[in-house]
């Protein structure tokens, strides 16, 4: 039959304070509490410190006993068990069997309990509660030497390697020394031919030096001068934008009539055609009505309703036609001074404008709007009344 294993009642990740710790029972969550309460770090931290170290340790004691009456605090508890024991808290407590706390019980053996103290309160940031004396101090710094790498071994093996480094050079110093008493001779032979070559390439580094650092201010000043030129782009275009925005939404607005207008026109157009034919028809077979029966009068008023008709209809579909030239024209104009804009901010963003030129935008910008009708843009006069009047001037 295979051995059913256990599950953990909690797992609590302690980092390099301990590893992953599984706790089987609320029991050896006690005991393990208990051990390190009692363990070198756990004593100094509970007779010398206190504070915020000591108190999650308690927090967590407490919890225990949340714990065994609710399983509900067994998360809390392994909150509170990682905030006291873990490696990643600010107060992290140094565990026996965790490296720090292996430090602080090996100076405490070495060196007595106030030099440890002042270890564990480098540890748990708590150093600002003890009292400064030379042995707190000494206890942070081998806590601080700990931290980055130094300790007791480290540091004999460190002062062996120095040693072997400087004998190492003192050697090499004395050959150097031979050496140079044997090439004395030569090297004054040689002395001035180095030293006009050691000019000559000293002049062509520092020419070559000058010549990457002009390279470098050159393309320093083109990248500010290309990062002035998009923030003025920039402020430019905040303080035109609303001006845009509102131009493209007016184009929209007589767009959008201008199309109502040709529609209507056009159906106008149709209807009026329709309705001026039969009322032509019907009236000129009333005139012929009337001439037959020799009644002039009759003959005129009827001949007189239908010109009265027909320059009512072509009034109308005049006014038409002007309404929707006005809105036309109004669209365009709206267009142009929204395009205009954009093509000062592109040729702002090239260079290829200067700050003068911006009157001239912001004169055509907000220029005083007209109703847009051009007197060409109307609809030829050619009403019966008016032909008449032509014909009567001539």
């Amino acid at each position: 039959m295979p051995i059913k294993r256990r599950t953990p009642l909690i797992t609590v990740d302690l980092g390099e304070n301990g590893g992953t710790r599984l706790f089987y029972s609320l029991d050896e969550v006690d005991e393990f509490i208990d051990s390190e309460s009692e363990a070198t770090p756990g004593r100094l931290v509970r007779s010398t410190l206190g504070g915020p170290a000591w108190q999650r340790i308690a927090e967590a004691q407490s919890m225990v006993g949340n714990a065994r009456s609710s399983p509900d605090y067994l998360e809390q508890l392994n909150q509170l068990l990682v905030l006291a024991f873990g490696d990643t808290s600010p107060f992290s407590f140094p565990t026996s069997v965790g490296p720090r706390g292996k430090l602080v019980t090996e100076i405490a053996e070495a060196r007595g309990d106030g030099v440890a103290a002042g270890a564990v309160g480098y540890f748990t940031n708590q150093i600002g509660s003890l009292t400064q004396n030379s042995e707190t101090i000494q206890g942070a710094h081998l806590a601080a030497a700990f931290d980055i790498g130094i300790d007791a071994n480290s540091a004999k093996s460190y002062r062996a390697a120095f040693k072997t480094i400087a004998e190492q050079g003192t050697r090499h110093h004395r050959k150097f020394a031979e050496d140079s008493a044997t090439l004395l001779g030569d090297i004054e032979e040689r002395r001035d031919a180095a030293t006009a070559r050691l000019r000559r390439a000293a002049i062509r580094w520092v020419k070559r030096q000058n010549r990457r650092l002009d390279e470098a201010k050159e393309r320093f000043d083109t990248a500010e001068k290309d990062i002035r030129v998009v923030e003025e782009t920039y402020k430019v275009q905040m303080a035109l934008q609303a001006p845009v925005e509102y131009w493209e939404q007016k184009k929209a607005r007589h767009q959008g009539k201008a199309v109502f207008l040709r529609r209507a026109l056009c159906l106008f157009g149709i209807g009026a055609t329709l309705v001026l034919g039969w009322l032509l028809y019907s009236v000129a077979g009333r005139i012929v009505v009337e001439a037959a029966k020799g009644t002039g009068a009759g003959a005129i008023a009827y001949a007189g309703i239908g010109v009265f008709v027909t320059t009512i209809a072509f009034w109308a579909a005049r006014i038409m036609v002007r309404l929707f030239m006005s809105e036309h024209h109004l669209a365009i104009d709206a267009e142009e001074r929204a395009i205009m804009v954009q093509t000062y901010l592109a040729l702002k963003l090239k260079e290829q404008v200067g700050p003068e030129d911006l009157k001239i935008i912001l004169t055509g910008l907000f220029r005083s709007t007209s109703d847009g009708i051009v007197k060409d843009d109307g609809a030829p006069d050619i009403g019966i009344a008016s032909l008449l009047s032509k014909a009567a001037s001539k």
